[in-house]
């Protein structure tokens, strides 16, 4: 196991809520959105739903950013497939936060895949 820290810190959260806010502008306000976020060689989100980093910039970005059409964020990764002969699996890392300051019609319990 390898523990990597930025030698800048928060630069990557900061490149990430850049993105999360460019992707924003590209909304009418009209309808409900979902941000989709590629984070690239993650193998696992596990634990970053908790109180991460990841959690609360995202939680930032929902509070001062994202207005009241933003569902939620999706983050994802590279997808992984598994060939075992003629079967095959893929799997794709994901994690969703949904806004507390989402005010439209969409439902809580609505299923959300990536």
């Amino acid at each position: 196991m390898f523990r990597v820290e930025s030698a800048v810190k928060d630069e990557f959260l900061r490149t990430v809520l850049t993105s999360l806010r460019q992707a924003n502008g590209q909304f009418t306000g009209e309808r409900s959105a979902v941000i989709s976020c590629r984070i690239p060689e993650v193998d696992s989100f596990e634990g970053l739903e908790e109180d991460s980093a990841l959690k609360n910039m995202t939680a930032q970005f929902f509070g001062k950013h994202a207005g009241e059409i933003i569902y939620a964020v999706a983050y994802v990764s590279e997808a992984r497939r598994e060939t075992s002969g003629q079967v095959i699996l893929s799997d794709m890392p994901s994690l969703i936060f949904r806004s507390n300051t989402y005010t439209g019609s969409l439902p809580e319990s609505l299923q959300l895949s990536v």
